[in-house]
């Protein structure tokens, strides 16, 4: 039990009782804000020696111990379970000045606290830092494929977005940036690995494509796409990437042969060990002629937009007239 300096019972023991919530009962209120400032100078601890299992506990220990605070300030304002002591329906046993006292935390920075608890995983994605996403995203280690094997170097895509994949393309001739594992749930006629190195070989018939997101490689894999489209070998494809909208191979590559995109409403959630969450949504890019079939089917997972537009080059730029 948690007891306060001059020796009597914190109320965490008691909110405990009332809530049943074995996180609230474990969590010591009076040591928090010290925890929390030591799992802080652990994070950047291990961002400086690029230690990144320790970066991924420290944080997610972090995420925790705040939300356990959380939890247990929602339940001392509240009063679960307790009889109304402030008045008629408020139920409050502790005053936001009382708990700053206990925990060192004022009601500003717990809202914040609890802000950013809402989107967890931008969150985490915020914590771990842009030396964690770029180690994990680097191309030479990170070669990415549909579904991956668990390993850290490729990525999980749930299998209910290759359903969908599949009711626009029928059957997939060919992936060409995945693994055997993959295939189990891929199942395209024709795939290429890692070790096979798709960029080396003809693409044809419907694709289905879901390629290394390190910044080389994917421009290599989408100018591929273009490539083997303008050649006349790919019937229809869809393309998997996150929605980088502000870069060459996006701009000038995909969307100019893209027939509609769908911009997801959330972040698709990869699976696999060490993998970040991702910071921004992503993207389907569908080519072909059953644009209508594929806006039908993908505005279940967000909006869709068709009839692209191509960025004007400066030079083409009509005149105003005097």
């Amino acid at each position: 039990m948690a007891l306060y300096s001059n020796g009597q019972p914190s109320p965490t023991s008691n909110i405990a009782q009332r809530d049943g919530g074995r996180d609230i009962g474990q969590f010591d209120p009076e040591s928090f804000a010290r925890n929390d400032l030591a799992l802080d100078y652990g994070i950047e601890h291990a961002k400086k020696l690029k230690d990144w299992p320790a970066l991924v506990k420290a944080v997610d220990a972090k995420i925790e111990e705040q939300r356990k605070f959380i939890a247990w300030r929602a339940a001392c304002i509240q009063g679960v379970g307790q009889p109304k002591k402030n008045g008629p329906g408020t139920g409050t046993i502790l005053s936001d000045a009382k708990i700053a006292e206990i925990t060192g935390i004022r009601k500003q920075q717990a809202e914040r606290m609890r802000s950013k608890l809402a989107d967890p995983g931008q969150y985490r994605a915020y914590l771990l830092g842009s030396g964690y996403m770029a180690a994990f995203l680097e191309p030479a280690k990170n070669v990415r494929g549909t579904q991956g094997t668990g390993k850290n170097e490729e990525w999980f895509t749930p299998p209910k977005y290759i359903k969908l994949a599949r009711a626009v393309l029928g059957e997939i001739d060919l992936d060409p940036a995945t693994n055997e594992d993959a295939q189990t749930i891929v199942q395209a006629a024709r795939y290429f690995t890692k070790k096979d190195d798709g960029l080396k070989h003809e693409w044809y018939g419907n694709v289905w494509l879901n390629p290394p997101y390190g910044k080389r490689l994917i421009a290599k894999f989408i100018a591929k796409l273009r490539d083997e489209w303008d050649a006349g070998r790919i019937s229809e494809a869809i393309c998997l990437t996150h929605n980088y909208t502000d870069t060459i191979w996006f701009q000038q590559k995909l969307v100019p042969v893209a027939r509609a995109i769908c911009f997801t409403q959330g972040r698709i959630k990869f699976q696999g060990d060490y993998i970040p969450d991702p910071t921004q949504g992503q993207a389907f890019t569908y080519l072909g002629n059953n644009s209508d079939l594929f806006i039908e089917v993908f505005t279940e997972i967000g909006f869709v937009a068709r009839e692209i537009i191509p960025r004007r080059k400066p030079s083409a730029l009509p005149r105003r007239a005097p």
